[in-house]
């Protein structure tokens, strides 16, 4: 079986270390974004999915919406603070489980 959340943790981490001092730098691949949009966009990702599993049964429309991500260097620790809550819920819960 594969290891999803050794890989969230193995990619997620990667992704701070490559930005860490590069939060300006363009993304070719994403016109018009910077590495800070990129891990801003990558730590929503985390906290929607984990506001999805924290709310099992109750309709999207009813999350509650994701403040703004931190801007600057405080953005890396946002990104992995993000990532260990995701990873650490997921490792706890049964994939088999209904939702």
């Amino acid at each position: 079986m594969l290891d999803y959340v050794g890989h969230l943790r193995a990619e997620g981490a990667a992704l701070a270390r490559a930005a860490t001092g590069n939060l300006h730098l363009a993304v070719p691949s994403c016109p018009g974004w910077t590495v800070a949009d990129l891990v801003a966009h990558a730590g929503r990702g985390h906290r929607h999915k984990l506001a999805l599993l924290r709310a099992a049964g109750t309709r999207p429309s009813d999350l509650p919406v994701a403040p703004s991500p931190p801007t600057g260097d405080a953005l890396i620790g946002w990104l992995l603070d993000g990532l260990s809550q995701l990873a650490e819920l997921l490792a706890a819960t049964d994939p088999d489980a209904a939702p």
